[in-house]
Parts: C-alpha cells; structure tokens; sequence
C-alpha cells in the first residue's frame, strides 16, 4: 500500500483490521519507477539485473531485466528521503497504524547502502559497517524522536545477497548490530533481492532456519 497523502484508504484500511483484533504496520522506502526529474537513487550507480536464470519456479520475464543505472544519492538526497520516511510515518500513525516498518530489502534505496555489492562510496556511508549501517540509525533516531519512544518502529532488511562479491549473513548481522544499539523494536529478514529471487521466493521452506 502507498500513501503519499492522507485520506480516507489507510483509515478505512485500519479501522477493518482493528476490528478483527489484527495489528498492522506499513513498510516504507524509497522506491519507484524513474520519470521526469525523479531518478533512481541509490548509495551507488550499480543497475539491478534481474536474470532470466534466476526466477523462482512459475515466474517468467523473457530476457530478463536490467534496471537504469541509478545516480548516486548525495548527502541532500539522503535528507530528502529520510525527511520523506517520517512524513510517511507521521501520516500512518495518524491513520491508526500500529507501527512502521523500514523497508531496507530486495534492491529498495535503503538496502542499496547495506552490502559492499551495492554500496561502492567512500564517505560516511561507505565501507565499514558502521558507516553502511548510517543511513538507517539517522532514519531510525529521526522516527523515534517523531513517533515517541513507545510507537513501534521495525526494519525488514536482507540477510545475505547470495552473489559473487556479495555479503553473507555475518555481514549483514553486522549491520543489524549497529541499527539494534538504536533500539529498534523488531528486524525482519529477507533471503536475497531482486537479483536472486529463486532464493528470495523458494520453492522449499526452510531456507531462513538456516539464517
């Protein structure tokens, strides 16, 4: 579900789950098609390719997919999307969302900044740890002090790329690591990305038991 303005929808949708006794919390990212004056953005200009070889089993997209190279997010693009996420989060709270949930998975602009298959700078938000784990603390610090300490706040982020040059799950726990000190509520995980979805989707449960 998107929202990128308040209405009646997310309250209708709310109001329905509530009365089923069901919690509910929306994810958030920044994410899209590219269009005029609204390019990808990225930690890095990498494409995404989406290869034929690897669908999960009853998907099919002929050739594949390779998404436009991304510009490099600079330091006010970060701002811009963080200040985006917590107009996005102010906007569930009010329409009686339980928490909010930061998408940093698949190959969304936050997961873009995670793993050093991605994520090529060398600024503060580039090679250690730490520094790849930045933009998530900086988000996460500006929920919290706009959402209150009690309103749930979660992360759904990968857990390993599955790729040549990718990170594992220690890398990734690594960064898990750096956002948990911040006190999150909950961390999600997800298999994969776009670029290994016959891992992502599996055709045999398990695989994240092994995580």
């Amino acid at each position: 579900m998107r929202f990128p303005h308040f209405g009646e929808l997310p309250t209708l949708f709310t109001s329905t789950a509530h009365r089923s006794s069901r919690r509910c919390s929306p994810g958030s990212d920044a994410w899209g098609q590219p269009a005029p004056n609204r390019p990808i953005l990225a930690a890095s200009p990498k494409n995404v390719h989406v290869r034929e070889d690897h669908l999960p089993p009853g998907l099919y997209i002929p050739g594949g997919r390779l998404t436009p190279t991304p510009q490099e997010a600079t330091a006010a693009d970060i701002a811009e999307v963080q200040h985006n996420l917590v107009a996005a989060a102010i906007r569930a709270k009010i329409a009686g969302f339980n928490g909010i949930e930061v998408a940093a998975h698949m190959c969304y602009f936050y997961s873009s900044f995670l793993s050093p298959l991605s994520n090529h700078r060398t600024d503060e938000y580039g090679g250690s740890a730490s520094n790849r784990a930045r933009i998530l603390v900086d988000a996460l610090r500006a929920l919290r002090s706009t959402l209150g300490a009690d309103y749930p706040i979660g992360l759904r982020m990968s857990i390993n790329d599955h790729m040549e040059g990718g990170q594992g799950p220690d890398g990734f726990g690594d960064v898990a690591a750096e956002v948990a000190r911040e006190g999150i509520d909950y961390i999600a995980m997800t298999d994969g990305n776009y670029e290994t979805m016959d891992v992502n989707v599996p055709s045999v449960s398990g695989n994240m038991i092994e995580h």
